[in-house]
């Protein structure tokens, strides 16, 4: 598994959206996350790639006030259960190392992850629990 980072991609980078650029298509991405996948200017992203195809897709945003948010991650089915998400996360705090708070809304699915990789939750939107990590 090779794991590619994409700082703030271009409309014209062939590379990020030929290998991403179905999952911000997919209906059954959308519907798993809850909301559409979007690019917006800064993010950074995180893909997991196994033989020239994503497997994986996740994204860090960093607001103006300085908090980084851990967004739209996502890994296909027959790829889960693999460590994908867990390395994923992991590369983005390396990223985020100097983000004094990181914060993430996540599904039921990720958030034992989160827990155990020392997020705290602080809140809930709908079904969504937010969680946040501090150094």
């Amino acid at each position: 598994m090779e794991y590619k980072i994409f700082h703030n991609p271009e409309k014209n980078d062939k590379e990020f959206w030929g290998l991403t650029g179905w999952f911000f298509a997919s209906r059954q991405v959308e519907k798993e996350l809850g909301a559409p996948i979007h690019h917006d200017d800064g993010m950074i992203w995180v893909i997991a790639v196994e033989q020239n195809k994503a497997v994986g897709i996740s994204a860090i945003e960093i607001k103006k006030n300085g908090t980084g948010y851990l967004k739209h991650a996502y890994v296909i089915s027959e790829y889960r259960h693999k460590g994908i998400y867990t390395t994923m996360v992991k590369k983005r705090l390396v990223i985020l190392d100097k983000t004094e708070t990181i914060r993430s809304t996540c599904t039921d699915k990720s958030l034992p992850i989160l827990l155990k990789m020392g997020f705290r939750e602080y809140g809930t939107r709908g079904k969504y629990t937010l969680v946040e990590y501090e150094w």
